[in-house]
């Protein structure tokens, strides 16, 4: 069989070319639709986590959830994906606040409409 090394090399080696295969798409569909739209919020994560651009990630998550004509589902999952990037960005104090927000704005009892 393949040695480990050289199996995770090659399935990084795939998984950069289904990136840049990604982000040529996307770009292609921003051309063609109007993507402004919350339903196209995954497509910028997933573009903005894998090029590095985390505040660009957690800019547009912040503004989204500034606008309030969001229903409660879409807003608890979008504080969420704040909580994940405060992580990933290493900011523990903001993760913690945001958890217990999280917490007081959505009980475990809440059940969204």
């Amino acid at each position: 069989g393949k040695k480990p090394q050289r199996r995770k090399r090659e399935l990084f080696v795939h998984e950069r070319k289904l990136v840049k295969l990604f982000n040529r798409t996307f770009s292609k569909l921003k051309t063609w639709a109007d993507t402004s739209d919350i339903a196209y919020l995954p497509l910028y994560l997933f573009s903005y986590k894998e090029s590095g651009r985390l505040g660009a990630a957690l800019k547009l998550v912040n503004k989204l959830l500034a606008s309030t004509d969001l229903a409660a589902p879409k807003r608890k999952s979008l504080h969420e994906e704040r909580i994940k990037l405060f992580e990933a960005l290493g900011w523990t104090h903001w993760k913690a606040y945001d958890q217990r927000l999280l917490v007081s704005k959505f009980p475990p009892s809440f059940i969204p409409h």
